[in-house]
């Protein structure tokens, strides 16, 4: 069987008033994390923060701005195969998603075994990679084992697309707009997703998942990781 390279996206965001993003951070980086990349069908894992942006006019791009900032934080795992995600016994989905102690205090002692979804929220997305046309000042990759390698980049842009129009779209004029000097100054790497329409989730749920109609959405995705040189 032919294997489909993807990334699950999981935004983020503490829920609690006594949780905090730092409590949030501590969780995916000491337990979370080491637990997802042990199950060894995720190949890199990696976590950004919502950087500040300019409105850009578009009242819908807007708000689909003020929607992500909802859940400001955001990890992508790569996975050399989606298709590991409907295996039986396949580990991502019996990882035990609670809080451990954090420290010796009082307050980290009452997290001890709370489990994460009552003190914070989340939202997953399902990618597979496809295939993308070269385009000027960018390194075009479809293969993830190289999309996971190295130091993550130090800037993520994602831009979701109703469409698969990837020709009619000038790629280098949108990050010239959102990057100014990217040419010069920039090592860009893009790849193209699809959406995973296998709807990967734990087996308990698949039975009434597969029964609901497809919920509308974009269909695809660039994920365009930046590095300045200077």
């Amino acid at each position: 069987m032919t294997r489909r390279a993807g990334i699950i996206l999981v935004r983020s965001s503490p829920s609690a008033a006594d949780f905090t993003a730092a409590d949030l951070t501590r969780w995916y980086e000491a337990k979370h994390i080491p637990e997802v990349l042990a199950t060894g069908g995720v190949s890199a894992a990696v976590r950004y923060q919502l950087a500040p942006t300019s409105p850009r006019g578009a009242d819908e791009e807007q708000e689909e701005q003020n929607d992500q900032s909802r859940l400001p934080y955001l990890a992508v795992y790569f996975l050399r195969d989606m298709g590991w995600l409907h295996e039986e016994g396949c580990e991502f989905w019996r990882l035990p998603l609670v809080l451990d102690s954090a420290g010796d205090g009082e307050s980290e002692m009452m997290m001890m075994g709370r489990s994460v979804f009552e003190v914070a929220e989340f939202e997953m997305e399902f990618w597979e990679v496809v295939g993308l046309h070269a385009v000027a000042h960018l390194d075009v990759e479809t293969d993830l084992s190289t999309c996971a390698a190295g130091p993550p980049a130090k800037q993520l842009i994602l831009e979701y697309l109703d469409a698969k129009d990837s020709d009619k779209r000038d790629t280098e004029a949108a990050l010239s707009a959102s990057l100014p000097g990217f040419e010069n100054d920039a090592r860009v790497r893009s790849t193209l997703f699809k959406v995973d329409e296998t709807r990967p989730g734990p087996p308990s749920t698949r039975a009434k998942d597969d029964a609901a109609p497809e919920s509308p959405g974009p269909g695809y995705l660039y994920f365009v990781r930046v590095n300045w040189q200077s």
